[in-house]
């Protein structure tokens, strides 16, 4: 942490505020970057972006598993309201089940 220089007070915010605020711009950063890919490329800029989403969601899923074997459908649920609830997604479970589960997300930042 880089600490402010003698005589200088900063009023810190609460970590959920702090946290929710950084979430936010990075994904806003994230949106901004995508669009501007597919200004510039179109539908190859459109590949790319599903290309690399899916290889990052493949690892995400490799971790979480390590070396057992595929998770069940609840556990992949649990997994994604995780995620959502991590970046302070609202939304809403549609259906969780052994062979469904199905979740809303009104908003995500």
């Amino acid at each position: 942490m880089i600490q402010y220089p003698e005589g200088v007070n900063v009023a810190e915010q609460p970590l959920e505020e702090s946290s929710r605020r950084t979430i936010r711009s990075l994904l806003t950063r994230i949106l901004q970057l995508y669009e501007a890919i597919y200004a510039k490329y179109g539908d190859d800029g459109l590949e790319l972006i599903e290309s690399v989403s899916r290889e990052y969601g493949s690892a995400i899923g490799k971790r979480a598993r390590g070396e057992k074997p595929p998770l069940k459908t609840e556990a992949i649920g649990t997994l994604f309201i995780k995620i959502f609830n991590n970046i302070y997604a609202d939304g809403d479970i549609e259906s969780f089940g052994p062979d469904k589960v199905s979740l809303l997300v009104h908003r995500c930042p």
